[in-house]
């Protein structure tokens, strides 16, 4: 069990991949690293410059809209 919520849950277990598969991917260990980082620092942040890599029919001009009122859950 992670001890801080600083450290990503997929470092409990590492899967090993082929070097094909890891030529492939678009994030490796030490990109991954940096952007956990920034999400846990400015999770606002971090979800807005992400954001913009959807197209939106309207862009949003809210990026965290979090309710857990009764009768309301919306995430």
């Amino acid at each position: 069990m992670r001890k801080n919520h600083a450290e990503p849950a997929a470092l409990e277990t590492i899967y090993d991949v082929s070097a094909d598969w890891a030529k492939r991917a678009y994030v490796n260990d030490a990109k991954y690293r940096e952007m956990y980082a920034h999400s846990v620092k400015d999770p606002n942040g971090f979800w807005a410059e992400h954001g913009k890599r959807i197209d939106w029919i309207k862009p949003f001009t809210k990026v965290e809209n979090v309710s857990f009122a009764p009768g309301n859950i919306s995430i």
